[in-house]
């Protein structure tokens, strides 16, 4: 059995930081990408999709900040 790694406070606040970047960097696309057709529509489309696919796997992968995503309400 794995023992349990605790981040550091600095750690906690960056992964919490770069969650929350990621989440309002999918938040506009998805808000405008009805104005964008043919290649720009697929490369907007890809990076929501990207960006959605970050934030799992930082929440697959970070329990700690699983914990604080769900405290604060934010889960999508």
């Amino acid at each position: 059995m794995e023992a349990k790694v605790s981040l550091s406070p600095e750690q906690q606040h960056t992964l919490e930081s770069v969650y929350t970047f990621i989440k309002g960097a999918v938040i506009h696309p998805r808000a405008y990408s009805f104005v964008c057709s043919g290649a720009d529509e697929k490369q907007v489309l890809s990076l929501i999709e990207r960006g959605l696919s970050c934030q799992s796997g930082l929440l697959g992968q970070f329990p700690e900040l699983c914990e604080w995503v769900f405290r604060r309400g934010d889960a999508q």
